[in-house]
């Protein structure tokens, strides 16, 4: 009766601890800051669906893409929203 493979080596593999994070602090800050279109969008007050209009035709904020992933950096939403203020003048 065919049951797999021995256990030991299935415990083995199992107890390998996983690695730390090498990359570097600023590269790891970066990284864990990334905002998705669903926040950069409630951030906005805009649906998705316009968050993902502008960047097909490439307007801002920028956008970072990792494979099928969707990024956004947070400084460029502040940098779309300082932008967009409108100068009132005075009377």
């Amino acid at each position: 009766m065919f049951r797999g493979l021995p256990f030991r080596r299935q415990t083995v593999n199992m107890m390998k601890k996983e690695q730390p994070c090498q990359l570097g602090s600023a590269a790891y800050s970066a990284i864990e800051h990334l905002l998705t279109e669903n926040e950069v969008a409630r951030i906005l007050g805009v649906s998705v669906a316009t968050i993902r209009r502008r960047r097909l035709f490439r307007q801002p904020p920028t956008f970072i893409k990792i494979g099928a992933a969707v990024r956004y950096h947070p400084k460029s939403v502040e940098l779309l929203i300082q932008s967009s203020e409108q100068k009132v003048k005075e009377r």
